[in-house]
């Protein structure tokens, strides 16, 4: 448990890190974010603090996901995109492909914070990458991660439905 921490941390700072020395833009914003309001011993709420540092890291976790792919084994026969769902099935989601698709995001392939800017604006705060977009945030239970799940498929179905 401690490596699999440890692991996703160095890599959403290894590559919020790698994609922000190729955007000095970005770069220069943050830092004069930081400047601003300059980091004390003790930091508080850091993504109320400094916005467009979090809206990188963000974009970074959705570039360059901590989980690019998740295995889930189904517990009871179920029905997911109008398909049936045996027990027992293994069920693959990928969240480097969903948060790369261009029905979900303009520029796909792009290094753009401020795609997180527009879910902040509309007053939702708790805008995270998958594989945590649709768990509650990055602490929670099985039964909410399932939950979660299940509204995940639920958007699919309703965003393929509104473009058909």
């Amino acid at each position: 448990m401690l490596a699999a921490g440890f692991e996703t941390t160095a890599g959403a700072m290894f590559w919020t890190t790698y994609l922000l020395s190729r955007d000095r833009r970005t770069q220069a914003a943050i830092r004069e974010e930081i400047l601003a309001d300059p980091p004390s011993r003790s930091i508080t709420d850091p993504g109320r603090r400094w916005p467009k540092l979090r809206r990188a890291v963000l974009e970074a976790l959705r570039l360059y996901p901590s989980a690019p792919i998740l295995f889930r084994t189904a517990q009871e026969p179920d029905r997911l995109l109008h398909v049936d769902v045996p027990k027992g099935a293994i069920i693959v989601i990928a969240p480097w492909i969903i948060q790369r698709h261009r029905l979900y995001w303009d520029q796909p392939d792009a290094f753009l914070p401020e795609h997180f800017a527009a879910a902040e604006a509309g007053g939702i705060t708790e805008v995270w990458p998958m594989p945590w977009a649709y768990y509650h945030g990055t602490d929670c239970t099985l039964e909410q991660k399932l939950d979660g799940m299940k509204r995940f498929a639920d958007d699919v179905i309703a965003t393929q439905a509104a473009r058909a």
